[in-house]
């Protein structure tokens, strides 16, 4: 698999599998909550590939939130200390990371 490219999981829907491996590589994190609509949003973006983020449920572990200094959700933490908070493009979390972006479908 060639970096940038799509891949397409079994499901004939797109896999960022390798987007989202370079982001966890990279120490990203996202900080979320089951019942945040705006998460769910930032989630579906990646689709199938969700599950596989370093990600901080905030309504099930809401300690590690408050360890990281988390007052609302989604929130991305870069390995830098750098946060973002709100629903983020892959553009701008390839920027932050230097993970190759993919390409959309």
């Amino acid at each position: 698999m060639l970096a940038g490219c799509v891949e397409v999981a079994s499901n004939n829907e797109p896999s960022y599998d390798s987007f989202v491996t370079c982001l966890n590589q990279a120490g990203t994190h996202l900080y979320v909550s089951t019942t945040c609509p705006h998460c769910h949003e930032q989630k579906a973006l990646f689709g199938a590939s969700a599950d596989k983020l370093n990600l901080i449920d905030c309504y099930y572990d809401s300690a590690k939130c408050v360890a990281a200094n988390v007052p609302s959700v989604p929130t991305w933490i870069f390995a830098n200390g750098k946060r973002a908070v709100g629903v983020q493009t892959f553009k701008y979390l390839s920027e932050q990371t230097n993970c190759p972006l993919p390409q959309q479908p």
